[in-house]
């Protein structure tokens, strides 16, 4: 693109006073492109860009006026330019076809202009004739309106010609040619002042008319809407029918007044006051936007109305209230949203007021039609209402509406939350009778055949709880008069079953713990003979009340038959007096047999009732004796002296698994509490027969590990070997005229400590693992004292740190005198 500046006085263009932009417009967004400048010192740019894509580009040149005011476009400026796929040949020289074309078009359009301008101008004007009045008006205004525009195109021609002729153009023709045009366009300026001064006082009349004209339309659009307020259309007692036929007349006033006004239009902006219609404009804008409005509301209120009208033909037991609620807010936002007429007219309020009311109703509907509404309810309602309604499977909610709920609300509220509340006292009768008509006892076999304990499940304790306390809400429940005598009667049913329940356990366990007893204990039966004949009585009266439990099965249809309170009652009594004697019998036991303290009642009881069967009683070994599972028994054989009783041969330990052979047998004879201090009796015997064999062994063993291996018994083991380690530390003292006599001894311990070791390393039983493992633990800790002694020099046997131990002696005197 070629540029060329003019400057007054021929002066040269200041330094970067011109600034290119040059914008691609495609369809899309436009995208701003580089260019490059170049300036010839003469006025004269060349600038270049290229076009990225076919379509039309905007060539903005902007003047910096350089005194802090923002640059300016140049006259001319924006330029548009369309860039093609395929251009034509030369069409981007300056001499090519395309810059020939515009200036034959430029001309052949300057020209035109001045023919068809000539020729308006001497048109001829009748009298009342304004269209040819306002054309021969707007030729004379067209000739000063584009004056700076056709000058700005005569001197774009003429540089244009020039450069033309500078690249070798023949151009005579067409500088002859626009000098022509220049002259006809200067002609033209001439007569156009001419005519307008031949015609100003036509011009003035008519102008003078078109005012008028402005002011009478004025007055009647300002009539029309002052109209407007008063019309049927605002009224919400108006139909929708009536109000739509009475919106259709006014707009077909508008549109007259609309058509009127645009006939206003040309001769007011040819007389060059156009803003006289300005004001009416808006007005009548405003008339027609206030027409559409009403239009809209009334269209809306009609749907609006139609379906509240469908709301109350509705069935009663077919309303949804919630769903009412949700559709009316919804069409409350939508009138808020969606019309634009005046909030304050008597339709738009009488509308959102029947929207607001229904509003309000939907949530008393909705409680009225939740099932706990029961007929008494209605008739409570009703009768408040002081109206005449049965409610049916006819009823329509227009029926319901007319009890006028909004003035009732709170009685409404009340009679439905008194309703919901009754309702949940319903479900917990009904729940009571359904649970209580099927529970029944829990059948457990009794110790004796044919009979069985009866008790509650885990769940129906935990329902009867649960059931008392729900009970007792309703007792307390201000809606207890309508279920007055149900609810007395099941709180009277559930104390019964709870109190009922509650003495057949204590009496079925005091029966069960006592029934082995004083039925199969023939020492409890000579003991306690008096208590015996009694619980036998007892026995025969509870049998025959469980099998009355079975009989009934269900638990509340035995609870509440006559005298079981007075049965039971003297049965726990019988029992307590049965559990008294036996307790003082218990007690007589523990005085004469003291370990008996440290066992249970139970256990105790259970061992006295089975003291004539020795093995039954070795359950309980572990709880007499310690770390004794069970006395070893074999039968009676006919040489023995009691042939009624198991002879003990051995002890079972219950602290791993050891077996030890009982010295000599011995015979369980007499009472439990006599056989059990035989059997103390026999394991201190077994304990020095063990333990004198040990010694024995230990001193004939070739080595400690063979010892250790043969010995039998464990404790034996263990105390045989700390008392040589004892004996071994003494005889070193006793030695201490031998300076090395207690390293000897150290070294000779290191050794069997250091062979039991190697000994637990290979395969074992786990008893003897065991064995060894403590040994070499007490002997570790042997190994330390001796270390001890030799660190601090001790020289004897009374010196502190010896004296300090925990020692173990063989007493070979004592050992005797027992055996």
């Amino acid at each position: 693109m070629l540029e060329c500046a003019r400057f007054q006085q021929q002066q040269p263009p200041p330094e970067d006073s011109d600034q290119e932009d040059v914008e691609e417009k495609p369809t899309e967004d436009p995208v701003l492109l580089p260019v490059t400048i170049k300036d010839f010192e003469n006025g004269t740019y060349l600038v270049t860009y290229t076009a990225p894509a076919p379509g039309r580009v905007s060539v903005g040149v902007l003047l910096d006026a350089q005194d802090g005011n923002p640059p300016q476009e140049i006259r001319g400026s924006p330029y548009v330019a369309t860039f093609v796929e395929k251009p034509r040949p030369r069409a981007n020289e300056f001499a090519g076809p395309t810059v020939t074309t515009f200036i034959a078009n430029t001309m052949n359009a300057l020209e035109k202009f001045c023919l068809r301008t000539e020729l308006g101008l001497q048109a001829t004007v009748k009298a009342d004739d304004r269209r040819s009045l306002l054309d021969v008006r707007q030729h004379i205004k067209n000739v000063g309106l584009l004056k700076a525009e056709h000058e700005l195109d005569f001197e774009v021609l003429r540089v244009a010609l020039q450069k033309l002729q500078e690249l070798g153009a023949n151009v005579d023709s067409s500088n002859r040619a626009l000098k022509k045009i220049c002259e006809k366009r200067a002609a033209l300026e001439a007569a156009a002042e001419k005519r307008e001064r031949e015609m100003t006082n036509v011009f003035e009349e008519e102008a003078a008319k078109t005012k008028k004209a402005i002011e009478e339309l004025d007055s009647s659009v300002c009539a029309l809407r002052q109209t407007l307020t008063g019309e049927c259309f605002y009224s919400f007692a108006t139909s929708p029918a009536d109000a739509r036929t009475r919106i259709t007349d006014i707009s077909e006033q508008t549109n007259e007044l609309v058509r009127t006004l645009e006939a206003l239009e040309v001769p007011a902006s040819s007389f060059d006051f156009p803003e006289l219609l300005k004001g009416t404009r808006q007005t009548l804008s405003a008339v027609e936007e206030e027409l559409r409005n009403v239009a809209k509301f009334w269209n809306v209120a009609e749907s609006m109305l139609l379906q509240v009208e469908g709301y109350r033909e509705l069935l009663w037991e077919n309303v949804d209230g919630v769903e009412i609620e949700i559709a009316l807010k919804a069409m409350q936002k939508s009138l808020q949203r969606d019309v634009k007429m005046d909030k304050k007219s008597d339709a738009y309020q009488g509308l959102a007021a029947t929207l607001r009311t229904w509003i309000q109703l939907a949530p008393l509907i909705a409680e009225l039609r939740e099932p706990y509404m029961r007929k008494r309810h209605w008739n409570e309602l009703i009768s408040l209402a002081h109206a005449s309604l049965e409610i049916s499977t006819e009823t329509k909610l227009s029926e319901i509406e007319s009890l006028d709920l909004l003035a009732l609300q709170a009685t409404v509220e009340e009679i439905t939350d008194k309703a919901k509340q009754e309702e949940a006292i319903e479900k917990n009768l009904i729940l009571l009778t359904k649970t209580w008509d099927s529970a029944v006892f829990v059948l457990t076999p009794a110790r004796q055949p044919d009979v069985n304990v009866l008790s509650l499940s885990e769940e129906c304790s935990e329902l009867l709880e649960e059931q008392q306390m729900i009970v007792q809400n309703m007792m307390s429940s201000k809606f207890f008069a309508t279920f007055e005598i149900e609810i007395t009667k099941w709180q009277k049913s559930l104390a019964t079953i709870g109190e009922i329940t509650q003495i057949l356990r204590e009496v079925e366990r005091s029966w069960t713990f006592l029934e082995n007893l004083f039925l199969c204990s023939e020492e409890v039966k000579r003991e306690l003979p008096a208590e015996a004949e009694r619980f036998v009585a007892i026995d025969a009266k509870m049998k025959e009340l469980l099998r009355q439990g079975e009989t009934y099965s269900k638990i509340k249809d035995f609870c509440v038959m006559p005298e079981i309170s007075t049965q039971l009652d003297e049965l726990q009594k019988q029992l307590s007096m049965c559990e008294k004697a036996l307790n003082e019998f218990m007690d007589s036991k523990r005085k004469t047999f003291p370990r008996f303290f440290f066992v249970s009642s139970v256990d105790l009881l259970d061992i006295l009732s089975h003291g004539n069967d020795p093995p039954a009683v070795m359950v309980h070994m572990p709880k007499i004796f310690q770390a004794i599972q069970q006395f070893d028994c074999r039968d009676p054989q006919p040489t023995d002296k009691d042939k009624s009783r198991p002879v003990a041969t051995g002890i079972t330990s219950c602290v791993g698994i050891e077996q030890l052979a009982l010295p000599e047998e011995m015979t369980f004879v007499g009472k439990v509490e006599s056989y059990l201090e035989d059997c103390i009796a026999m394991m201190r015997k077994t304990v020095r027969y063990y333990l004198k064999k040990s010694f024995a062994g230990r001193s004939a063993a070739a080595t400690k590990n063979d010892w250790i291996k043969a010995d039998p018994a464990a404790q034996a083991t263990l105390l045989v070997n700390m008392a040589s380690w004892v004996m071994n530390v003494e005889n070193a003292f006793a030695q201490m005229q031998n300076p090395t006599a207690m390293q000897q001894c150290m070294k000779k311990h290191v050794e069997e400590l250091t062979s039991a070791i190697r000994l637990v390393q290979g395969p074992l039983t786990p008893e003897l693992r065991q064995k060894i493992m403590c040994i070499i633990t007490i002997d570790t800790h042997g190994r330390d004292i001796i270390q001890r002694l030799l660190d601090e020099h001790a020289t004897s046997v009374d010196c502190f740190q010896w004296q300090s131990q925990l020692k173990y002696f063989w007493d070979v005197k004592t050992v005797s005198q027992h055996n």
